[in-house]
């Protein structure tokens, strides 16, 4: 699902935000860009809100893990671990797509919630160049054992150069 203001239709070239989630996040992110836009607190930007495939699950998490958010297994995280596939899905097919019919600016934001919020970080430490910022909102880093933190330590560490925003709640 895709949001164009009109500046954006006016004008041409918008930052885009890429948001997970886009059916439950869609309504209130077009309002929440909307009025933050028009007060002066944000660019005008493109939303493209990205709906669920039958398996959340496995399109969201970085690693395949069977154990749950309570430390017990959990049949639902089966499918688990798809999220590099997820990441090249976006990179090779919906950010072209994006790029070909609306001709944004070169600046993309990722943002999630929950593992969306996982895979929004996961996209940061493991393609950094995809997008230029990222919206983490309580993102599920309890995932497979804290896994994602401990590599994105090592990330930060190695890595004094890093030029992208990361906003975390």
């Amino acid at each position: 699902m895709v949001f164009v203001p009109e500046g954006c239709k006016a004008v041409g070239a918008c930052p885009v935000l890429y948001i997970l989630d886009g059916s439950a996040h869609f309504h209130y992110g077009t309002g929440m860009l909307a009025r933050m836009s028009r007060s002066n607190q944000i660019p005008e930007m493109i939303m493209v809100a990205i709906l669920n495939t039958a398996d959340r699950m496995h399109d969201l998490t970085p690693t395949h893990a069977l154990i749950g958010y309570d430390g017990e297994e959990s049949s639902q995280n089966a499918t688990s671990g798809g999220g590099n596939a997820f990441l090249d899905f976006l990179e090779k097919e919906l950010i072209p797509e994006i790029k070909d019919r609306y001709k944004p600016m070169p600046y993309r934001v990722f943002s999630g919630h929950s593992l969306g919020g996982l895979m929004a970080l996961h996209s940061f430490v493991e393609r950094p160049k995809l997008f230029q910022a990222y919206i983490a909102v309580d993102p599920s880093l309890w995932w497979d054992e804290l896994e994602l933190l401990q590599r994105a330590e090592k990330y930060l560490k190695s890595h004094a150069d890093i030029r992208s925003k990361v906003f975390i709640t």
